[in-house]
């Protein structure tokens, strides 16, 4: 999930709104990393701190990136990646005809 940096609200939006609508509709183990885009403008009213009390409250991974200088994207991609891959190839070994270990016998 991404927000923006410099919008307090966007932030609110995810906590109020799509964090509980991932839980109603999505599936039970959905990996989630909420960004926050525009870290390389000034004017932001999300702070670090903000984004570290966000993690906690909501057990989710927080991070502040720029699309625009692509500063921390490649981190945020490597973050989702490695909470993907600590459970779905958990789910992998226990699953012996799952669609992960056809990909892995594959290789």
């Amino acid at each position: 999930m991404v927000f923006d940096l410099r919008t307090r609200k966007t932030l609110e939006n995810i906590a109020d709104f799509w964090l509980d609508e991932v839980k109603k509709y999505g599936e039970k183990d959905v990996q989630l990393v909420v960004i926050g885009n525009k870290m390389d403008c000034e004017d932001t009213e999300v702070t670090e701190e903000d984004l570290a009390a966000f993690s906690l409250k909501y057990g989710v991974p927080c991070l502040r990136v720029s699309a625009k200088t692509g500063d921390q994207v490649e981190l945020a991609f490597e973050t989702l990646a490695k909470s993907c891959l600590k459970t779905f190839g958990n789910i992998a070994h226990e699953e012996k005809n799952s669609v992960v270990e056809d990909l892995r016998k594959k290789k």
